[in-house]
């Protein structure tokens, strides 16, 4: 399962004050502002070429993937070129699965969808949060040294439910 895959570029300073600048906005278009708000934007993921599962899994073990099957009452990621998925206020995605990697104290989250995929930049210790759309997608791990990892699902919530994964970070 320790196969080389891609080098995750950490985030450099410019884009953690992007971060920090856009925490508040991201905590009130989610609806749930006690909850640890939407990390992702696009500067702090690494996009994949766009392959096929098969492509894909030519580097990455499918054994050590999560499948999660598309939701039909979501939304579509986009509506009018505006990234409609990460606002929940706005009818975006609620639904998330709460993922752990085993083997390592730091790793990094990605996903391969039809016609999308990627890798976090932001570094992972512990649990979590991805949103589930209405596709069918597959989360990989990958630590540090670019070796994939297992990846273990350990529970599923909603973005305002207050539930016990609620502060595990949403990326």
């Amino acid at each position: 399962m320790h196969q080389m895959f891609m080098k995750v570029k950490p985030l450099g300073w410019f884009e953690r004050i992007l971060d920090a600048c856009f925490k508040p906005v991201m905590r009130f278009v989610s609806g749930a502002p006690q909850e640890s708000p939407q990390r992702t934007h696009r500067w702090n993921y690494h996009r994949l070429p766009a392959c096929g599962i098969p492509g894909l899994t030519e580097k990455l073990h499918q054994a050590g993937m999560v499948r999660e099957p598309g939701l039909s009452h979501q939304s579509p990621r986009y509506w009018f070129g505006l990234p409609i998925m990460h606002l929940p206020i706005l009818g975006g995605w609620r639904q998330y699965v709460v993922l752990e990697a085993s083997g390592t104290h730091l790793w990094y989250v990605g996903w391969w969808m039809p016609g999308f995929s990627g890798v976090s930049r932001l570094s992972i210790q512990g649990r979590v949060r991805m949103l589930l759309g209405p596709g069918t997608v597959w989360f990989f791990a990958l630590d540090e040294n670019r070796h994939q990892l297992p990846l273990q699902v350990v529970g599923y919530g909603r973005i305002g439910d207050g539930g016990p994964f609620c502060q595990e970070p949403l990326h």
